[in-house]
């Protein structure tokens, strides 16, 4: 997004990342924390008043996921009054992952009651009993899917973007307003690559054919159906000869939670699967897109939440990558699909089976890929520049 952002906008106003530095530290990076980014600055959230000032526009990036959590912190810290504009992107409404996990981690500043509180906006006077439900046991795995947590961003922002019509219309129709300073809802697009990576345009595997890639991108957790692929292809090998067999290489891409969350690492092994697939955690930029590249064939699926999309779906897209996804909600306004699958077992194996072995055996031909008819996050920011160019962004 930042890359793609129009370079006039960065003259006439001061543009500052905000993100979390002690996260850099987690996942292990032994390098210094950056102090810039395609030359905007980079801060750490500590260094930034809990209120923007006056002429500041200030936009929260809020998912479901710990990366986030200094955000979701922030915009709880900020005060409803604030005078300064504000933002709220969602990633997906469905938001309740992430602050049941700020929950048991304790973070100071989402307590049970305050966990609650960000939940009222949609479920009224039951938001207590559904959190204590939920944190002790009671109630089903489909809640934080379906679970928004609107207050904070309903409350506090100007605006919420959302990636889907999907999405917009739940947070629009599910929660109550009455009380809101959010004036509008808007839909953005993922930001899509411009620049080109592979000149020559195919990946080694489309030139060579001496394998046949499957890759899998993000996190590794259950709503991202990572152990259903791996079952989908195990079924799908048993339906191939020694010579086909031989060229299927899965490649799972993303972070993997603590074992034995969900130990996708025992299945594969359990599975047969030890000379078909590779696990990378943590790659570099350049070595997460040509991954992408070298992908013949992409699994983009994805547990039915409030409107989610995917940034992933976009890379594939933009080098001409064959997508299966979930025939579900918001990825239904996705364009360039070739495949979408069922979501509920056993039917969502024996559908990722089918798309394993027909893409195999099918000649690859060129996906039409239509541009999103909503303007990417990146031209709404610099819309919202152009309108006042005395403000920070």
């Amino acid at each position: 997004m930042i890359r793609n952002l129009d370079t006039s906008v960065r003259d006439i106003v001061d543009i500052r990342i905000v993100t979390d530095s002690k996260a850099w530290q987690r996942d292990g990076h032994t390098s210094r924390f950056p102090d810039e980014l395609h030359g905007i600055k980079v801060v750490d959230w500590s260094e930034v008043a809990d209120d923007p000032a006056a002429d500041t526009t200030r936009v929260y990036f809020l998912a479901n996921n710990d990366k986030h959590v200094f955000a979701h912190r922030l915009l709880a810290r900020q005060s409803a009054e604030a005078v300064g504009r504000i933002i709220c992107v969602l990633h997906d409404p469905s938001m309740f992952m992430v602050h049941e996990h700020m929950l048991r981690t304790g973070e100071p500043e989402f307590s049970l009651e305050a966990v609650s509180g960000v939940m009222r906006s949609q479920l009224g006077h039951s938001a207590s009993s559904v959190v204590r439900g939920y944190v002790n046991g009671w109630l089903p795995e489909a809640i934080p899917f379906g679970v928004h947590c609107m207050g904070n961003a309903l409350a506090k922002a100007d605006e919420i973007w959302t990636h889907s019509v999907y999405g917009a219309n739940r947070v629009l129709y599910e929660n109550d307003f009455s009380n809101a300073r959010c004036q509008a809802i808007r839909v953005c697009a993922h930001p899509r690559e411009k620049h080109d990576h592979d000149p020559a345009g195919t990946s080694p595997s489309k030139r060579t054919g001496n394998s046949f890639n499957i890759g899998v991108f993000g996190w590794v957790t259950p709503p991202k159906r990572v152990a259903s692929v791996l079952k989908g292809v195990t079924l799908a090998l048993d339906r191939m000869n020694a010579k086909e067999r031989a060229r299927v290489k899965l490649r799972i891409v993303g972070k993997r939670p603590p074992v034995p969350d969900y130990d996708v690492v025992e299945m594969a092994e359990r599975l047969g699967l030890r000379d078909h697939v590779e696990f990378v955690d943590y790659p570099p930029q350049d070595e997460f897109e040509r991954y992408i590249r070298e992908s013949d064939l992409i699994f983009n699926l994805r547990y039915p939440s409030c409107g989610e999309t995917s940034g992933t779906l976009v890379s594939a897209q933009t080098h001409n990558i064959r997508v299966v996804a979930s025939r579900y909600q918001a990825f239904r306004e996705a364009t360039g699909i070739w495949r979408f699958i069922n979501v509920a077992e056993p039917y969502e194996t024996w559908d990722i089976a089918d798309a394993v072995v027909d893409a195999l055996r099918e000649p690859a031909t060129a996906v039409e890929t239509a541009v999103a008819s909503v303007a990417p996050i990146e031209t709404l920011l610099a819309r919202l520049v152009r309108a006042d160019s005395q403000e920070t962004l």
